[in-house]
């Protein structure tokens, strides 16, 4: 039922958006009421979801937990509290159901989203970039399964967002505060947070960047990184639950999986040819250079199990790279092009990080 919505959803946001920059319908007050629309069906959509899985169990468990606590400052100061505070509002502010649950944490999800597409894509765009995300999956996945990992996702989105700024603008202390809430939430991000705050503190170049990702993939496509952090994982005992055998055989795969990294490939090509055709563009350079050093940490730890959920960080920008082009296409190009391109990125966002990540 909740995918059904989603996808209903879906296509009267894709069809609007697609009219906006022909029939005038894309202004920034139609697009909010179309996000609106899209948020308020797949907020619904979470929150009714039936999907299965271990981890739904034991967020449901801690959330019943969490909720039975009468004062936030009754919560123990260590490395859930970011996590358990959350929670904690959310039974204050909405209820303790399940539903209550999941249907925040996608109205959070979401929402940052939205506020990050608004930041970088233009106006009439910014639906068709919901639309993509919503379609590959990944937004859905991170709303009603790996929960912690979606909180922190939301945190990374709007510190991105802030760092969206003409040449020469200083960053934000706000996207420094925002970067350490989303380490805290969950421990996957606390070196994405890194990698974003020190881009922030000192920017990066594309060609830096750039070189970065090229080293880690060769390093991946020769899983060469799995033998030089392997050893040093199992002696710190940090993620040992990723590598172990029976980590492998839950997740059903083995580690350095080819089809994710064509992925990553296919939306970095995708971004350098958008930069090699606007490279004064200040929104998309910031875009592109974040999604190659996040995704460079993928590349990095794409060994271990689950590395899609660490990819997920990069691949969730895929949609607004893509609609960043999109907008630039859409001022030169005639609306039969136009059309004909968008339809091609969104069957190459959708199809490439949803059918191989398989997140539904």
């Amino acid at each position: 039922m909740g995918f059904a919505l989603i996808c209903a959803a879906m296509f009267g946001g894709l069809i609007l958006s697609l009219a906006g920059p022909i029939r005038e319908l894309g202004n920034r007050w139609n697009s909010i009421i179309i996000a609106v629309i899209l948020g308020a069906t797949f907020v619904t959509a979470c929150a009714v979801s039936d999907y299965e899985v271990d981890d739904k169990y034991v967020y449901s468990a801690a959330f019943q937990s969490i909720a039975r606590v009468g004062d936030v400052r009754d919560i123990p100061l260590d490395a859930n509290w970011a996590f358990s505070s959350t929670l904690w509002l959310f039974a204050k502010v909405v209820n303790t159901s399940d539903a209550a649950l999941y249907g925040s944490v996608a109205l959070a999800i979401f929402t940052a989203f939205t506020y990050c597409s608004f930041r970088y894509v233009a106006d009439w765009g910014v639906p068709g970039a919901l639309v993509t995300a919503l379609s590959t999956g990944i937004l859905y996945s991170y709303s009603v399964v790996a929960i912690r990992q979606g909180l922190s996702m939301a945190l990374l989105l709007i510190a991105i967002a802030t760092m969206s700024r003409e040449s020469g603008d200083r960053t934000s202390r706000v996207t420094y505060v925002v970067l350490g809430l989303a380490a805290s939430m969950h421990w996957s991000a606390a070196l994405p947070a890194a990698i974003l705050a020190f881009h922030a503190f000192r920017p990066l170049s594309v060609r830096t960047a750039l070189a970065l990702w090229v080293v880690m993939g060769g390093l991946y496509l020769a899983d060469i990184q799995e033998l030089l952090l392997n050893p040093i994982l199992q002696s710190s005992g940090v993620a040992t639950d990723l590598i172990s055998t029976s980590a492998y055989s839950h997740y059903g795969a083995s580690g350095n999986r080819l089809d994710f990294f064509l992925v990553s490939l296919a939306v970095g090509l995708l971004g350098l040819l958008a930069h090699r055709r606007h490279p004064n563009d200040p929104k998309l350079r910031m875009l592109l250079v974040c999604y190659l050093l996040l995704n460079s940490m993928f590349l990095t730890f794409g060994f271990i199990a689950y590395a899609d959920r660490v990819a997920s960080y990069s691949w969730i920008l895929a949609p607004l790279i893509a609609w960043r082009l999109l907008g630039w296409l859409q001022k030169s190009a005639l609306p039969a092009a136009f059309y004909i391109a968008s339809v091609l990125v969104g069957v190459f966002v959708t199809q490439g990080i949803g059918m191989f990540a398989n997140f539904y």
